[in-house]
């Protein structure tokens, strides 16, 4: 019995190490934190996310696989908060992955989706889910992992809710209007040219349109407001309501719009995207050549340096965190 016990007592603590060691440490502490989604290479089935916590600058790196013990998928496209939890869109996995916003650990994994691009929640449990091939739009339902499809005229990619209506973006030249009580398409609007990306502000709902004029745009018509007049189109754009003015960026640089110039204000190797904090803060996805890591650099209010963090492959969407 004595032989017994003395074999046994460092075996147990041999385990309970071992489960300490298994257990990651995800606390980075109180401060603002971003999510930067990190696409992959295509094909390789290394997509990941980084968090960084930008008021004390600590980093998660490969966060997923390090919290989760597994892969995430193939194609990172996007991730949206929804009440406690983050959705993860794996695009070319055909997976919506559900995980915690504190902790990062799987919650679900809901799979069947054609090449999933974005999703929109629209009220406690139902969203909307477009797709990158599909002439359709998901409406799923979280709570038992079911989704309807509804037949549209085209692929659609970005959208925005404003009050009970969603506007769904499209790279074939067309808006979709979709009433969110009826849960069906309420109208379209032909534009006249791509208008991939859709956003909200202030009540209205604006597009990039050919990648290049900020429009205003509702069912039945459509509003130029600015015209980049160049030939060098621009990728995204947001508003910056903290400076009251619209961000762009082409392949390399980040432009403010100030009484119709567009206003250099930050250059990378490779600007892939962009998002804004609630604060007016900055992060700027560089991808670099696409196959090293890439970096997210943080601007601070008034468009300054703050400081570039080494993150995965192919850093693109970003969300920040509340």
């Amino acid at each position: 019995m004595r032989y017994l016990l003395i074999v046994s007592v460092p075996a147990l603590l041999l385990l309970c190490q071992c489960k300490s060691k298994d257990k990651p440490n995800v606390n980075l502490g109180l401060g603002q934190k971003i999510l930067v989604c990190n696409e992959g290479n295509f094909g390789w089935g290394n997509a990941d996310f980084d968090v960084i916590n930008t008021s004390n600058q600590i980093q998660q790196t490969a966060t997923f696989k390090t919290i989760n013990k597994q892969a995430l998928g193939d194609v990172l496209q996007s991730a949206t908060v929804w009440e406690n939890s983050i959705f993860l869109i794996v695009n070319n996995s055909g997976k919506i992955v559900e995980i915690d916003k504190n902790s990062y650990q799987i919650v679900n994994q809901f799979t069947g989706f054609g090449s999933p691009r974005y999703i929109l929640p629209i009220n406690n449990r139902l969203a909307l889910v477009t797709d990158l091939y599909a002439s359709v739009i998901y409406i799923f339902n979280r709570n038992t992992g079911h989704f309807q499809k509804l037949p549209i005229g085209a692929p659609c990619e970005k959208m925005a809710l404003v009050n009970n209506i969603v506007a769904l973006g499209s790279a074939k030249n067309k808006v979709y209007f979709f009433d969110i009580n009826k849960l069906q398409i309420a109208d379209s609007l032909q534009l006249f040219g791509s208008a991939s990306q859709v956003l909200a502000h202030q009540g209205n709902f604006y597009s990039l349109v050919d990648n290049r004029i900020i429009c205003k745009i509702e069912p039945g018509m459509y509003i130029p407001l600015y015209d980049t007049n160049s030939k060098s189109t621009f990728l995204h754009f947001q508003y910056h309501t903290a400076s009251n003015q619209w961000v762009l960026h082409n392949s390399n640089t980040l432009y403010t719009l100030q009484s119709g110039s567009f206003i250099p204000k930050y250059q990378a190797q490779n600007i892939y995207n962009f998002s804004i904090s609630p604060q007016g803060d900055i992060a700027i996805s560089d991808s670099k050549n696409y196959v090293q890591a890439g970096q997210l650099h943080i601007l601070n209010v008034q468009f300054q340096h703050q400081k570039s963090y080494s993150v995965g492959i192919i850093p693109g969407e970003s969300i920040w965190i509340p």
